[in-house]
């Protein structure tokens, strides 16, 4: 088995998990793809286990989970693959896993744990592996599994097999961006305020995508050349794109998701009440947009937070 973990600006993650998983002695290979991390990748900072092979692609200005773990499966030298998340382990107690023909394995636990499967490397590539047009955080996983699941058997690994860290949406969202290596929690702050904004408004936009753009084994998949020992770059004319239409559509309804959520206004009243064009422009009013959001948010929890006072102060009163 071979497990494939891709890693952009998340190091801290890594230098925590993978230790945990060399514990484990069910795999014969732990790929690591480091998706143009500002900083690479060390090895000497990860354990001495020799089957820790560490590969890097070079030139990649944000995350694309898609490509980017199409190129890791492909990689990998071995037909089992075990796709693992950067923050992610099982414990070194944990049973050998094994897969059935034309079935692949998949988690059932919600949150940071939803995009874990096990699958023949063929299996994948046959179903055409993750849609490439699809961008950021969001319904990748669903898109491959409603495919997946047209030929094979989904079962799901066993309860409380894997592990993850802590950490906050404001961390995934600002490591996925080149420019930033945030780390560190930001619970109920405006980056985590953004940082929900931006990856709802991507899981919509892919949404949308997937149904117009569907994916299969004929679907050109990124090309990559190897400028050195372990390190790739994409040929940039290969990287599949949607035609601008359907971008300009998709982005469309992303603005509008994102704007609904930090506004706190219906996306159909933002649709009828202020032209698209427009919708743009006050997207980028990130001060604007961070005052706002920050005010209203915290008046809107003061105020749920004193109405929930009064109401258990009213009830002891009644009751008494």
């Amino acid at each position: 088995m071979s497990i494939v973990t891709v890693v952009m600006n998340r190091q801290a993650h890594l230098w925590a998990t993978a230790p945990e998983i060399s514990r484990w002695s069910g795999h014969g290979e732990h790929l690591i793809v480091d998706w143009s991390s500002l900083e690479p990748i060390a090895r000497g900072r990860l354990p001495s286990d020799p089957r820790i092979r560490v590969v890097r692609v070079e030139g990649e200005s944000r995350w694309q989970l898609t490509r980017a773990y199409n190129f890791a499966i492909t990689m990998a030298k071995h037909d089992l693959i075990l796709k693992l998340d950067t923050d992610c382990w099982m414990d070194c107690h944990s049973p050998e896993l094994s897969l059935r023909p034309n079935t692949y394995l998949r988690s059932s636990a919600a949150g940071g744990l939803n995009g874990l499967f096990m699958i023949h490397r063929s299996d994948f590539l046959q179903a055409g592996g993750f849609n490439e047009y699809l961008i950021g955080y969001g319904f990748d996983d669903k898109d491959l599994y409603q495919r997946l699941d047209r030929t094979l058997h989904c079962k799901y690994f066993p309860a409380n097999l894997f592990r993850t860290l802590e950490h906050s949406d404001g961390e995934r969202v600002a490591a996925a961006d080149s420019g930033s290596t945030s780390q560190g929690k930001q619970r109920n702050t405006w980056p985590e305020m953004q940082a929900i904004a931006t990856m709802e408004k991507s899981k919509v936009m892919n949404r949308w995508l997937a149904e117009k753009l569907a994916w299969t084994q004929e679907s050109g998949r990124t090309h990559y050349i190897e400028q050195a020992e372990s390190s790739w770059i994409a040929v940039e004319e290969s990287i599949p794109k949607p035609p601008a239409l359907l971008q300009t559509q998709a982005n469309a309804i992303g603005t509008r998701t994102y704007l609904s959520l930090l506004l706190g206004l219906p996306e159909r009243y933002l649709e009828s009440e202020i032209p698209l064009h427009d919708l743009e422009r006050i997207q980028r009013w990130h001060h604007v947009l961070k005052t706002y959001a920050s005010l209203r948010s915290m008046a809107l929890i003061s105020l749920l937070k004193l109405a929930l006072r009064i109401g258990r102060g009213w009830r002891r009163l009644v009751g008494g």
